[in-house]
C-alpha cells in the first residue's frame, strides 16, 4: 500500500498505480505494454481473487454530441480503466469477445481526441492512495480544457456488497468532476465510446454505471451519471464541530440505480466529502476510529479544486473491507 502525492504526467500516473497494485497480494502484473486503439502507454494485471484482467490506459471516449454544435463529439481524455475475462499478450490487448466492463478517469473534455495533451511537459498535481481494495485520489488540472477530478476505483469482498446483482465483478469506479467546460460539476463514469450496437456482444459500463442507465435529452446530451452526488445516503460534507473541534462525517453509499438512489449497493470506508467552509484545511489529516474502538485509520484532506471541492481519501492504515465489520 501507498499514499502517492506530486506532479506527473498522465502515464507516470498510470504506472505508479499498476506498480503499487502489482505489490499487493491481489494482484499480479501480467504486461506491462498494454494498449488500446490509441496508444502504447498500458498496464494490465490479474486480479487474483476474481481472475479477471485489469487495464489501465491513457486514453479517450466520447461523451455524445455537443448542442451547440451538430456533429462536433465532445471527449474526455484520461485513464482508461477496463476489466475483462480474458487478455490476448500477443496484441496487448484485452478479449473484446467476452465480457467486458469499462470505465474512465477524466484529466480533459472537449473537442480534442489529442493524447499528447496527457503526456510530459503537462503534469498534473495528484494525491492518491492505493492498496489491493482501492484507487482513490484527486486530481488537479489547471490546462486549457482541463478538469479537476476526484476518482474512486474500489474492489469489494462479495461479503461487504448489500446485496448480488449477478455481475461477475465487485468493483465500482466512481468520478466527481469539477472544472470542465461542460458541467462545472458533474458526475461521469465509463466514458467509453459509446456505440449501442456493442451493447449485445458484452460492453458494460462498470458500476454505479451501465448502458442500460444511459438516457439522451432531445439535445443529444447524455443525462446518465448527473444524479448521484454522494449518493442519497450522504447526509452533509465533513465539517469540524465549533462545540468540542471534533470532525462529523459519513461514508457514502454506492448507487446500483442512479436516478432513483433506491438500490444501494455497497458503502465505501474509503473516502468522503469535505465541506470547503467546514473548517478542515487541504492537508489536515484525520483519524477515524473502526468500530473495533481501537484500530486507527488516517484521511487525509485532498484538493480538486482550490476552495471548490475537497475530499477525505485514505493517507495510512486503511479500511480492510475483508476482517471488519460492514457497520
Amino acid at each position: 500500500m501507498v499514499f502517492v502525492q506530486g506532479s506527473y504526467d498522465c502515464p507516470t500516473i498510470v504506472a505508479t498505480i499498476a506498480q503499487a497494485l502489482a505489490e499487493t497480494d491481489d494482484f499480479t502484473m501480467w504486461d506491462e505494454d498494454a494498449v488500446d486503439n490509441h496508444n502504447h502507454m498500458g498496464y494490465c494485471l490479474k486480479h487474483v481473487p476474481t481472475g479477471h484482467f485489469v487495464t489501465f490506459v491513457p486514453g479517450w471516449g466520447n461523451i455524445g454530441y455537443n448542442s451547440g454544435s451538430t456533429g462536433r463529439v465532445s471527449y474526455q481524455l484520461g485513464i482508461r480503466v477496463i476489466f475483462s475475462a480474458g487478455y490476448n499478450l500477443e496484441s496487448h490487448t484485452y478479449e473484446k469477445t467476452d465480457k467486458t466492463y469499462h470505465g474512465l478517469i477524466p484529466f480533459y473534455a472537449g473537442h480534442s481526441a489529442d493524447i499528447n495533451r496527457l503526456i510530459s511537459p503537462n503534469v498534473f498535481s495528484v494525491s492518491m492512495f492505493i492498496d489491493k481494495y482501492r484507487v482513490v485520489g484527486t486530481i488537479q488540472n489547471t490546462y486549457s480544457g482541463g478538469i479537476g477530478d476526484f476518482f474512486a476505483l474500489e474492489f469489494f469482498p462479495q461479503a461487504w456488497v448489500e446485496y448480488d446483482d449477478t455481475e461477475e465483478l465487485a468493483a465500482v469506479l466512481y468520478n466527481k468532476r469539477s472544472g470542465d467546460n461542460w458541467t462545472t460539476v458533474s458526475d461521469y463514469t465509463a466514458n467509453i465510446q459509446y456505440d449501442p450496437t456493442v451493447v449485445d456482444s458484452g460492453t458494460f459500463y462498470l458500476r454505479p454505471y451501465r448502458f442500460g442507465n444511459w438516457t439522451y435529452a432531445s439535445n443529444g446530451n447524455n443525462l446518465a451519471g448527473l444524479n448521484q452526488h454522494e449518493g442519497s445516503f450522504m447526509e452533509r460534507e465533513a465539517f469540524r464541530s465549533e462545540a468540542n473541534n471534533k470532525v462529523h462525517f459519513k461514508f457514502p453509499m454506492y448507487e446500483n440505480d442512479v436516478f432513483a438512489g433506491r438500490k444501494p449497493y455497497a458503502e465505501t470506508r474509503s473516502w468522503f466529502k469535505v465541506s470547503i467552509t467546514g473548517g478542515l484545511q487541504i492537508g489536515d489529516i484525520l483519524n477515524w476510529i473502526d468500530p473495533d474502538g481501537v484500530t486507527v485509520h488516517k484521511f487525509i484532506v485532498a484538493v480538486v479544486t482550490a476552495g471548490a471541492m475537497y475530499y477525505a481519501i485514505p493517507y495510512a492504515n486503511p479500511f480492510d473491507y475483508a476482517v471488519s465489520d460492514k457497520y
